[in-house]
């Protein structure tokens, strides 16, 4: 195993909700749109896919605004693949266990990157340099897990006219809507 390495396996946590009969009940779904799955016919001993990704830098969770994560999240576990020498494994633990508890410590996460290499399967992974690289953030757990959630790069944003930080309404304004009791039923 090579130093500053961690192999992990990942686990799928939750249903994705557009592979139910009742997606529409989970999902907000924009003009009743929404997008077609293909079904998978490959058999039940397949490989799992390997996927490596590189850590860029360390970010406060305190500062990750949820509105450019998005996408069902998955667990990260320090690997049990039978594959690895028993030593090995012990020593891959004990580490990703250390990465688990100074990320809870310190209330940061990570962001990583997707290896283009390993993107099984993909075509663009043969044209080095053109296609978009997939980005992360690990997230700590309490439970000596992490949590990893794709980030929307700037090829995914659409554009958007954002309010000056600052920018504040008319008085009138303010309080006339200060005066209205907001229901919880928010209907948009």
């Amino acid at each position: 195993m090579q130093p500053n390495r961690i192999l992990c396996d990942l686990q799928e946590r939750i249903l994705n909700p557009y592979l139910t009969a009742f997606s529409s009940h989970f999902l907000l779904d924009r003009d009743g749109l929404t997008p077609k799955f293909a079904t998978s016919t490959k058999p039940s001993g397949v490989e799992p896919h390997e996927c490596v990704l590189h850590t860029v830098s360390a970010v406060s969770l305190d500062n990750v605004c949820e509105s450019v994560v998005y996408g069902l999240p998955f667990v990260v576990k320090a690997t049990a693949c039978w594959k690895i020498d028993w030593d090995a494994l012990e020593v891959n633990q004990q580490h990703f266990l250390a990465l688990c508890q100074e990320l809870r410590e310190r209330n940061i996460g990570l962001i990583a990157y997707m290896d283009p290499d390993s993107t099984l399967g993909s075509s663009s992974s043969k044209v080095k340099g053109i296609a978009p690289a997939g980005h992360f953030i690990l997230l700590p757990s309490p439970n000596n897990s992490l949590l990893v959630k794709s980030i929307a790069v700037s090829e995914l944003l659409l554009p958007t006219e954002v309010a000056v930080v600052g920018e504040k309404p008319p008085q009138h304004v303010q309080q006339k809507v200060g005066s209205i009791h907001l229901s919880p039923w928010l209907q948009l």
